[in-house]
C-alpha cells in the first residue's frame, strides 16, 4: 500500500493487502512456485511451505452492529478471488444455503475455484489479468449495494438477499472461468513453467482432491 492509503484503511484497502503477493515492490511477474513466508497472499509450495492462504475475511465494525458488514472469499488464495459481502444475523443465509465443501473436488463454492487455481498455476500471471477486471467490477457493484442498503437501514434481511445474489454470481463466474476463461488461456499458454518439484507436489495434492490438470 501506497503512503497516501496509510491514514485511511478501509475494507478495499484491507483486501489489496490480503491480496499481496511476493515481496513488495517487486515488479517482475509472480508465480506460486515463488511464494514464501513474506508473501501475504501465501501459495503453498511443499515441506517448506504446506499451506496457502485460504478464507479471507474483512469485518467493518460499527458502534451500531446493525450497520456491521462482512466481506468473505470462502475459497482460497484471494488474490484471484471475490470478497462476497454479507452480515451475520441469527438466520443469516450462510447457516441455510452455503454448500461445504468435502474433503475432495465437489461442486461447492471452495472446489469450484480451487480446480481453476490449480489449473492456472502454470500460467498464473496471464490468468490473474485476465480476472482482475471481473473481480473490482463485481465488487464495486457489490459495495455500492451494501452501502445502499446500509444507509437505508433496511435490515439484515436485505443484505442477505445482497448477499445470496453475490454468492450465486461468484460461482456462475468461477464456473465460466473454469470453462471457457481457462480453455481460452491453456490455448495462449502451453509453455509448461520449470519448477520440477513444486509440481510433483501438486500432482500429489491433486490425486488425492480427485483433481485431474491437463
Amino acid at each position: 500500500m501506497g503512503s497516501d492509503q496509510k491514514e485511511n484503511l478501509g475494507p478495499r484497502e484491507a483486501m489489496e493487502i490480503l491480496r499481496q503477493e511476493g515481496e513488495p515492490g517487486i515488479t517482475k511477474p509472480f508465480f506460486p512456485f515463488r511464494s514464501n513466508m513474506g508473501s501475504v497472499c501465501l501459495h503453498a509450495t511443499g515441506p517448506i511451505t504446506p499451506n496457502g492462504t485460504t478464507g479471507s475475511m474483512v469485518a467493518e465494525l460499527n458502534p451500531d452492529v446493525s450497520q456491521n458488514r462482512f466481506w468473505f472469499t470462502g475459497t482460497s488464495i484471494p488474490s484471484i478471488s471475490f470478497f462476497i459481502p454479507a452480515g451475520f444475523s441469527g438466520t443469516s443465509f450462510l447457516e441455510k444455503n452455503f454448500e461445504q465443501p468435502g474433503a475432495a473436488f465437489d461442486s461447492s463454492l471452495w472446489w469450484t475455484h480451487e480446480k481453476f487455481y490449480r489449473e492456472i498455476q502454470r500460467f498464473y500471471p496471464e490468468a490473474k489479468r485476465a480476472v482482475q477486471q471481473r473481480i473490482l467490477d463485481l465488487e464495486n457493484l457489490w459495495f455500492e449495494e451494501s452501502n445502499r442498503i446500509l444507509k437505508k437501514r433496511k435490515g439484515q434481511k436485505t443484505l442477505d438477499t445482497l448477499s445470496e445474489t453475490a454468492i450465486r454470481t461468484t460461482l456462475q463466474e468461477y464456473r465460466f472461468w473454469n470453462n471457457s476463461l481457462l480453455n481460452e488461456l491453456k490455448s495462449k499458454n502451453r509453455q509448461r513453467t520449470f519448477a520440477p518439484f513444486y509440481n510433483w507436489q501438486w500432482s500429489v495434492w491433486n490425486r488425492k482432491a480427485g483433481i485431474n490438470v491437463s
